[in-house]
């Protein structure tokens, strides 16, 4: 593992890091892939990408102490330590959030943000789990399997790379979400839900490999339950978009 980086003799987390590089990336990709007729310019969508950035990273933490008030009473050196932990259907929630906000300001559906934003979305996670990966954090449980990991838990067990597994989910919803919305014809909605459900699905099974979230109900964890719901809600916005407007 490798917690910190080494940058013109400063050490710098690797999580932090790779959260700012997975930031940059996205909104570069999301303004240099920008259809001439999108709704919002490209300086405006490198504004909304810091602006979902914000409210993605309050979002995580905030959901993080809501299931966790115990960290209520940390310090305050801690407070955005990613060993205190992020929920990231925090992140996805206060960024659905501002989209709603924002298209209804704009006068903009906001089915015609979704679809563009999430792939570019999930896409920034995938920096976040790698720096996931560097820190050691968020690793699954004790595994036989050739591809396990030892990480510093200090009890020496070979592990699943939990990280590793959910950020080939995010590739495969990021990629799939690309090419839905690069075909001839595509019904809004579709993009958001069809890619949205891939990574709701996949981390639905990533989850049981984890060892930090305990049991909710019917021996699922909360973020089991939220894959679950998240499903739903792909599931329905595909069929609205379906009923509700033409392929373009």
């Amino acid at each position: 593992m490798c917690p910190n980086i080494l940058i013109a003799n400063t050490l710098i987390p690797s999580w932090y890091l790779l959260l700012a590089i997975g930031a940059i990336i996205s909104a570069f990709l999301a303004f240099y892939a920008c259809p001439s007729d999108f709704p919002l310019g490209r300086s405006e969508i490198l504004m909304l990408s810091a602006l979902l950035f914000v409210t993605g990273l309050l979002g995580a933490r905030v959901l993080h102490l809501i299931l966790n008030p115990g960290h209520l009473n940390i310090k305050a050196a801690d407070i955005i330590s990613p060993s205190r932990g992020f929920a990231y259907f925090g992140t996805l929630v206060f960024a659905l959030l501002t989209l709603i906000v924002y298209a209804r300001l704009r006068k903009v559906r906001f089915l015609v943000l979704a679809d563009y934003a999430m792939p570019f979305l999930l896409l920034s996670q995938v920096f976040v789990r790698i720096g996931c990966f560097l820190a050691g954090c968020c690793y699954g449980k004790p595994t036989s399997a050739p591809f396990g990991i030892v990480f510093k838990t200090g009890d020496g067990l070979t592990r699943h790379p939990t990280q590793i597994y959910e950020i080939i989910v995010l590739l495969a919803a990021y990629i799939t979400g690309r090419l839905i919305y690069k075909k001839a014809f595509q019904r809004q909605g579709e993009t958001f839900s069809i890619s949205l459900a891939i990574y709701a699905l996949g981390r639905f099974f990533v989850e049981s490999l984890r060892t930090d979230s305990p049991i909710f109900i019917l021996g699922l964890t909360v973020a089991q339950v939220t894959c679950l719901a998240v499903l739903s809600l792909a599931a329905f916005l595909y069929i609205y978009g379906r009923a509700n407007y033409a392929a373009e």
